[in-house]
């Protein structure tokens, strides 16, 4: 997801969000589904990229609390500095 910001590529972020929001849901995860559908509605409504930024960061910590969660998954796209 950082690389998706980097880039601007917000049509595949939103994707991406949707995706977690909906895989989140089903697990029971209150807090995952909820994060995800604040950083969907940032992306919707057009923010600021830094408005947008803060919201997917927030999504990629309630990720990264998950029991089980590995951080040194790759094929996430969760990985990059926060500024």
């Amino acid at each position: 997801m950082h690389n998706l910001l980097e880039k601007k590529n917000l049509n595949l972020l939103n994707r991406t969000v949707q995706q977690l929001r909906g895989a989140g849901g089903g697990d029971g995860f209150d807090p995952l589904p909820e994060s995800a559908t604040a950083a969907e509605e940032a992306i919707k409504a057009a923010d600021n990229l830094d408005a947008i930024a803060a919201k997917v960061y927030s999504l990629i910590d309630v990720i990264q609390h998950i029991e089980g969660f590995d951080n040194g998954a790759g094929d996430l796209a969760l990985k990059g500095e926060r500024r």
